[in-house]
């Protein structure tokens, strides 16, 4: 809100000009439109996930009841996994020392300082300073490292021996993972190589280089993803670009959880408390954020999730739509597993996944690219 003669904004959409005993006063009434949308978001996704709220909110978004229209069943531990699970063991300390010294460099900071010194300075850069100098660099990708503190030194080897599947089915947790169709399209937009020196660094940012020397040649000699690749969005991609991505999105997404889920099987965790999926659905808003070559790209699944009707989707999409959020809406109430008094989730086999195609249909399918990503899995699992 601005009154006149304190720096009031021209004309233009979303402010209204309202004038009151001749004091002119500008309201920009669109962030009240965004803020009641917000809300009336929050009203449909809470309506259509279900709420343990003793409050219920009526059909008026602003209509408030004391009474208790819910009763909330007996909790049930349920665990979802967003994007991946640990892929491989972080880069030690000595692994990130050239990544420092470079920063070090870029910023004017001698090499020759303390430790002390050293922080005192980067600290004392402002923080968009210091950010715009990060694509800069070589290895411009900052990850967790193998320290001891934050990331404990056999924390990777407990997951590989098994010992995060064992304590998951001691809990007796649930497990919704999955991914999007085209994982890659977003992983290969940043520093992509264009020759196979690139290729090495680039892959180098994510993963310690015994790891990356074995993905690329798992990838570009071997090409252990081949036989299974589906097509790919765009279909002008350029091949060092296309198989960067199609190494990184494997590594960060498909192939650790696809480990996860194996470990899980041989801890004795019953199909029944496991349920993946794979979104290939991409709603027609989404062509005006995100062009058509990125197809159904990492984290484009969101605006299902969230039911973000919003964006303006078509009947027959925000039925889809709806349709794909009430298996969420179980596994968040009750849980799917029968065992939860669930309905299930309708995958037989340990290969199997719940996808939502194309045309927005809702069909169980075989998962194709198991076998090789189960290979994957293990290479990075060193």
């Amino acid at each position: 809100m601005s009154i006149e003669g304190e720096d009031v904004p021209e004309y233009k959409e979303g402010w209204e000009t309202i004038t009151r005993g001749g004091t002119q006063v500008v309201v920009r009434t669109s962030a009240i439109n965004e803020t009641y949308q917000a809300f009336e978001t929050l009203v449909i996704y809470v309506s259509t996930l279900g709420t343990h709220s003793k409050t219920k909110l009526g059909t008026n978004p602003f209509e408030l009841s004391g009474h208790n229209q819910h009763t909330r069943p007996q909790s049930h531990p349920a665990l979802r996994l967003y994007s991946n699970a640990i892929p491989t063991s972080p880069k030690s300390l000595s692994d990130v020392q050239p990544q420092f010294e470079e920063l070090l460099t870029v910023c004017s900071i001698r090499l020759s300082l303390s430790r002390p010194e050293k922080l005192a300075l980067l600290r004392s850069i402002p923080a968009r300073e210091l950010t715009s100098k990060v694509m800069g660099l070589k290895m411009h990708t900052f990850r967790p490292v193998l320290d001891g503190a934050f990331f404990p030194t056999d924390l990777f080897d407990r997951f590989k021996n098994g010992d995060f599947a064992k304590e998951f089915e001691r809990r007796r947790l649930e497990l919704l993972i999955g991914e999007v169709r085209d994982e890659e399209t977003i992983y290969r937009q940043t520093n992509p190589p264009d020759s196979l020196e690139t290729l090495h660094l680039q892959v180098s940012n994510y993963y310690p280089s015994h790891v990356s020397d074995k993905l690329i040649d798992a990838y570009l000699t071997r090409k252990v993803h081949l036989p299974y690749a589906h097509p790919d969005p765009d279909p002008n991609i350029d091949a060092w670009k296309k198989v960067y991505g199609d190494i990184i999105s494997d590594g960060q997404v498909r192939a650790p959880y696809r480990l996860l889920i194996d470990q899980l099987r041989h801890a004795n965790v019953p199909l029944s408390r496991v349920h993946r999926y794979l979104i290939s659905y991409r709603p027609s808003f989404m062509d005006r954020v995100a062009p058509a070559t990125l197809g159904v790209g990492h984290a484009f699944d969101k605006p299902i999730w969230n039911i973000s009707i919003m964006h303006g989707p078509t009947e027959e999409e925000e039925k889809a739509m709806r349709a794909w959020i009430a298996d969420l809406r179980e596994f968040v109430n009750r849980g799917l597993s029968e065992e939860t008094g669930g309905k299930g989730y309708g995958t037989k086999e340990w290969e199997e996944y719940k996808v939502l195609a194309e045309d927005g249909k809702i069909e169980v399918r075989k998962d194709a690219k198991w076998a090789y990503l189960l290979e994957v899995g293990e290479i990075m699992a060193v």
